[in-house]
């Protein structure tokens, strides 16, 4: 970044935070007070940005955890599910087998119902969507929350309880 003779500022951006570009990407931005334009673009001079406002502005709040007992698995010593709701909408459920391997981890998004029910539609994972989301209703019990209309092939006929986690 330059700033040059009449106040513009020429910007030069050699790549996002995952990777480098192959050319630099170059802009000149003219200036006026506060205000810098390219043609297109207008940005404005903000207040002083901490590093904890940077994170509350990327990373959204969590609502809610949730975590079942140790469930039977069929090919390991069991497995204990955490569902993770934010307050954006998104949840991530996460599945460890209990057997060293790393955790499968799942996206979506969840809803409060009118009638108090929480609907959870797992998407996929971070990586790739899923053809058709996984829809589970649960229903309110205390500090759990039991689900009441789920896919028997994936949950088993016992379904799933999971039980509210102390905020850290």
């Amino acid at each position: 970044m330059g700033e040059e003779i009449d106040g513009s500022i020429t910007v030069t951006m050699t790549g996002a935070m995952d990777k480098e570009y192959d050319e630099p990407a170059v802009t000149l931005y003219s200036r006026s007070g506060e205000i810098l334009q390219d043609g297109v673009f207008m940005l404005f001079k903000l207040q002083e940005i901490t590093p904890e406002m940077m994170d509350a502005m990327t990373t959204p709040a969590v609502v809610t955890v949730y975590q079942s007992d140790t469930l039977p698995a069929a090919s390991s010593p069991g497995r204990v599910i955490t569902l993770t709701l934010f307050d954006d909408g998104s949840i991530t459920l996460d599945t460890d087998f209990l057997n060293d391997e790393p955790v499968i981890a799942e996206v979506g998004v969840w809803e409060e119902n009118a009638d108090g029910a929480l609907t959870v539609s797992i998407t996929g994972t971070p990586d790739e969507a899923y053809d058709e989301p996984d829809v589970i209703t649960f229903e309110k019990d205390g500090d759990q929350i039991v689900a009441v209309e789920y896919d028997e092939s994936l949950w088993g006929s016992e379904g799933l309880t999971l039980t509210a986690q102390p905020s850290e």
